[in-house]
């Protein structure tokens, strides 16, 4: 989520596992067409290991993607609500968005329901007049704060998957 536009990035997961955490920050800067120079996140397991303010444990597969995309992950302090966007505002309607769709296409899986949320970010929320700003999200993405992100890398960014070594006993 953009501060000042307020556009939104929404994608429904099964699991919030580091591969899925990864894999939807890089579907994310592909959403966006652009990386910004930092990413703000909340202390979730995924992407933090251990909070801390002067030196957090970023996980190992998502500070490759940071590295990848060229962006420093900063992480919001623990417990202070005033360091996160006011993101968590749009969960509510994130979940009636799901509902929705659900009810309309109970068929549908993720893709599916993921590429009508992204329709919905774009065209329904991101053209609807927002009442903090007055313009359109989507408006004010495109003019103001697509220019400053940073191009996407020209190789997608390959998800590691880390594991414990066993060693035999011999």
């Amino acid at each position: 989520l953009f501060r000042s536009s307020r556009l939104p990035y929404i994608q429904f997961v099964y699991t919030q596992k580091q591969e899925s955490f990864v894999e939807s920050n890089i579907a994310m800067v592909e959403f966006y067409d652009g990386v910004t120079d930092c990413l703000l996140i909340d202390n979730l397991k995924s992407g933090v290991l251990k909070p801390d303010l002067w030196d957090p444990k970023i996980n190992r597969a998502y500070a490759e993607f940071a590295e990848h995309y060229g962006t420093f992950i900063d992480t919001a302090r623990v417990g202070k609500a005033t360091d996160k966007g006011k993101i968590e505002r749009l969960i509510p309607q994130a979940r009636e968005l799901f509902r929705r769709l659900k009810a309309v296409h109970p068929t549908w899986g993720l893709q599916e329901l993921n590429q009508e949320a992204l329709g919905w970010c774009r065209e329904e929320y991101g053209m609807a007049k927002h009442g903090t700003t007055g313009i359109a999200p989507m408006t004010l993405f495109e003019e103001q704060e697509r220019p400053m992100l940073k191009p996407l890398p020209p190789v997608r960014f390959e998800i590691p998957t880390y594991k414990p070594v066993k060693v035999h006993p011999d």
